[in-house]
């Protein structure tokens, strides 16, 4: 790992990308982490050329299926809420977040917003019946 920073990748359950780009990543298998990608040789280019890989406050706006702990390579550029390195690999799935807590974020962040909502459209009621039935079916 580059410093004492952590790396994250958000990634479809078969490992393959999920906000654009190609190809499979390598999962890890048990306690052992997943194979290095291919090296990427050359200028690293955000959204064009190298891993992508998130930092902790990035993971908001990239949430996905699975979330990865990674490991890069000695390159790394930060370009707005995420990065992009020539080597990385995935470490350890994220545990915590599944299915049943990304459904259940969605619903927080629903909830929170609600209040602008129901200032403007005070007899309004099907978005919080809306939540409150995700939230039903979540739990």
């Amino acid at each position: 790992m580059r410093g004492t920073r952590t790396y994250y990748k958000a990634l479809n359950e078969d490992g393959s990308c999920l906000h654009g780009g190609s190809g499979l990543w390598h999962l890890p298998r048990g306690k052992r982490p997943g194979r290095w990608m291919p090296v990427i040789k050359g200028e690293l280019v955000p959204c064009r050329r190298g891993y992508h890989v998130l930092e902790a406050g990035d993971l908001l706006e990239w949430l996905g299926p699975v979330i990865y702990q990674v490991e890069i390579g000695a390159q790394y550029i930060r370009d707005g809420n995420k990065g992009v390195t020539e080597r990385a690999r995935l470490l350890t799935r994220v545990e915590p977040w599944n299915e049943r807590t990304a459904r259940m974020f969605a619903v927080d962040c629903a909830e929170r917003a609600l209040p602008l909502y129901e200032a403007r459209h005070p007899g309004d009621h099907r978005p919080r019946q809306a939540i409150e039935t995700a939230r039903a079916f979540v739990e």
